[in-house]
């Protein structure tokens, strides 16, 4: 695969770039100036598609590219969350993005390990209510706080990395 230093002409003091869209730094679009910053923001693209489960554009979601909307919808949900006081560990946010199938992450238990199905309870959903994921043989539906852990760990990292400023993005080696 070509790098970025291959496509430098020799004679030319200018360095063409090239990228996936979806994952191209939209400072480098911008300014055209390559740096370690727009690595970090591409992983932090990778960690969004994983967590959210979701691929890095998509033509029919508003907005097309995946760190606008993952933005968009968990700082609107932390706001409801906030406004409503009720929800100070930003729950609602996370789950407003994150992929259902985190919720049923195998944990500690036996019961958990066999988790094969997750759907929603009679009070879950999309719009920021609790996920429930039932065992196997159907009983005791339970809440996966492991799941909400990872996908919440995940994305406060996720989020650094695609920080609109790459001079708030962490270093590549802190990653």
């Amino acid at each position: 695969a070509p790098t970025l230093r291959s496509l430098r002409d020799d004679d030319d003091d200018d360095v063409r770039w090239g990228g996936t869209p979806g994952y191209v730094d939209p400072a480098l679009a911008r300014t055209g100036r390559l740096a370690p910053a727009c690595d970090v923001y591409a992983l932090g693209v990778v960690l969004l598609s994983l967590v959210t489960g979701r691929p890095a554009v998509d033509a029919e979601r508003t907005p097309t590219d995946l760190a606008a909307w993952v933005t968009e919808r968990y700082y609107s949900a932390t706001a409801r969350s906030s406004n409503d006081n009720k929800n100070n560990n930003n729950t609602e946010a996370v789950e407003a993005v994150a992929d259902e199938r985190l919720f049923c992450c195998a944990s500690g238990d036996t019961r958990r390990r066999q988790q094969r199905a997750c759907d929603r309870s009679a009070n879950g959903g999309r719009d920021g209510q609790r996920r429930r994921c039932r065992s196997d043989d159907g009983s005791d539906d339970v809440s996966d706080e492991a799941g909400l852990a990872v996908a919440r760990g995940l994305l406060e990292i996720a989020a650094a990395c695609v920080e609109a400023d790459p001079r708030r993005r962490p270093a590549a080696a802190d990653l």
